[in-house]
């Protein structure tokens, strides 16, 4: 079976489904996605999304804020930061493309991995 992509009304994907898996999306009347279910090898993870934050399975996972997010590892947060190529407003998150990630890798307070990203996704591709 090849992957099928069912649409709503807004034109959002509402669910893919392949041949070992399935994602169904769900979306608030404005087209906001607040919900992601994937079932794959017979488990099922929902992910929720209330504004800026994120949910696995109901436990808090990912806080965005303007300049990157905190991260769940284990049972830490982990603060990565990110330098947007649309300048720093309120909607960066939404509008810009990351171009710089950085964080503490190791957690001895100092900045220790970096990656550059050279690829710019546009909204008109």
């Amino acid at each position: 079976m090849q992957n099928q992509t069912t649409y709503n009304p807004l034109n959002l994907p509402a669910r893919i489904e392949g041949p070992d898996f399935e994602i169904t999306y769900v979306y608030s009347a404005d087209g906001v996605k607040l919900q992601q279910i994937v079932s794959a090898n017979d488990e099922t993870t929902t992910m929720e999304y209330s504004g800026p934050f994120n949910f696995i399975n109901g436990e808090l996972y990912e806080v965005r804020h303007a300049y990157g997010e905190l991260r769940k590892i284990d049972e830490d947060f982990e603060a990565i930061y990110k330098i947007y190529d649309h300048g720093s407003t309120s909607l960066t998150m939404y509008l810009g493309s990351p171009r710089v990630i950085f964080w503490d890798e190791d957690g001895d307070g100092e900045i220790s991995s970096c990656i550059v990203l050279k690829k710019v996704y546009s909204f008109l591709a």
